[in-house]
């Protein structure tokens, strides 16, 4: 999970996006990773 948002980061830091949007796209990815994990638990539960 670190190295994808540090790939991420990166990858926003060469592009010149302002740390407003980084942090913003850095939120999406952690709350996409939360939702998806969250799903996985509730189907191995069943």
């Amino acid at each position: 999970g670190v190295l994808i948002l540090g790939t991420l980061t990166n990858g926003l830091v060469i592009l010149n996006v302002s740390s407003f949007w980084q942090e913003v796209t850095q939120g999406l990815v952690l709350l996409a990773a939360v939702g998806i994990d969250q799903i996985r638990q509730r189907r191995e539960r069943r």
